[in-house]
C-alpha cells in the first residue's frame, strides 16, 4: 500500500497523467498524419483540450489530488465557469483524437477507449461531487447552479 501512495503522490505532485496523455497524443499526430481537413479537426480539438487541461491545473495549483478529497472548494479561474475541466478537457482531447484518426484503424480503439474511459470518468465525477456536497453543503449547491460541466 505504501508503494501504491508513493506512485499517486508522484502522479499527483508532476501530472504524470497529463505528460503521458500528451506522448500519447504527439505519437498519434506524427504517425497519422494526412493533411486531411479531419486531421485539421482534430488537431484543433486536442490543443483545446489541452489549454482547458492545464488551466484546470493552473488554477488548482496545490490543491490537485489524484483520489478525491474535498480540502477547499476552487471558485475562481476556469473554475468560475466550469466545474470539472481537467475530466472536461481529457474528453476533448479524446474527442479530437477519434477524429483525427478517422480512416484508420486507430479509430475504432479510441471510440472505446473513449466510452469506456468517460464512463470510468463519470463515476469519479459523481464521486467527488458527493465528497464536496458532503463537506462544503449548500455553498457547494450554488456553485453547481453557477457553472457547466
Amino acid at each position: 500500500m505504501k508503494l501504491v501512495n508513493r506512485i499517486i503522490s508522484i502522479g499527483e505532485k508532476y501530472h504524470l497523467d497529463l505528460g503521458l496523455y500528451f506522448i500519447i497524443s504527439i505519437w498519434i499526430i506524427l504517425n497519422y498524419f494526412l493533411f486531411q481537413y479531419y486531421n485539421y479537426i482534430g488537431i484543433t480539438l486536442i490543443i483545446f483540450g489541452y489549454l482547458i487541461w492545464i488551466l484546470g491545473l493552473i488554477t488548482l495549483k496545490d490543491a490537485f489530488q489524484i483520489r478525491a478529497d474535498a480540502k477547499i472548494l476552487i471558485e475562481n479561474g476556469i473554475y468560475s465557469k466550469i466545474k470539472h475541466p481537467i475530466y472536461l478537457g481529457g474528453f476533448i482531447i479524446d474527442l479530437g483524437l477519434i477524429i483525427f484518426t478517422y480512416h484508420t484503424f486507430l479509430f475504432w480503439y479510441l471510440i472505446g477507449y473513449t466510452i469506456i474511459g468517460n464512463l470510468i470518468q463519470l463515476f469519479r465525477i459523481k464521486n467527488e461531487e458527493k465528497i464536496l456536497l458532503d463537506k462544503f453543503g449548500k455553498k457547494y449547491i450554488m456553485y453547481k447552479k453557477n457553472t457547466w460541466f
